[in-house]
């Protein structure tokens, strides 16, 4: 299980990768070969994050903020994924590429 300050440093990694996709529009993939543990976000209304489905209350939790306003869509490509502790009950959350979506949050 990775530290508390490996899953941030792996939210900062992968909002620079975000980064590296807004400024270059022509390349819109991001691959992930491993799986993340990501620090547990605190979402604010109004701003954009990826988010996965909970499987144990079916309620979508934010993974990471999406610096890109929505503008990529959903870049993640690839055989990895995120793991992070569910924003309303606590159970963490295994996201595929395929399972990711950005969000504009409302709650």
């Amino acid at each position: 299980m990775a530290s508390g300050d490996q899953k941030q440093k792996n939210v900062t990694a992968v909002q620079a990768m975000l980064s590296v996709l807004k400024a270059n529009p022509g390349t819109n993939a991001a691959p992930l070969k491993d799986t993340y543990s990501l620090a547990k976000a605190s979402p604010e209304r109004g701003r954009w994050y990826f988010v996965a489905t909970c499987s144990g209350c079916k309620r979508d939790t934010p993974l990471f903020e999406d610096t890109t306003g929505g503008s990529v869509g959903n870049p993640f490509t690839g055989s990895g994924g995120f793991r992070v502790p569910c924003y309303h009950c606590g159970k963490e959350v295994r996201a595929s590429p395929g399972d990711v979506q950005p969000v504009l949050w409302q709650l």
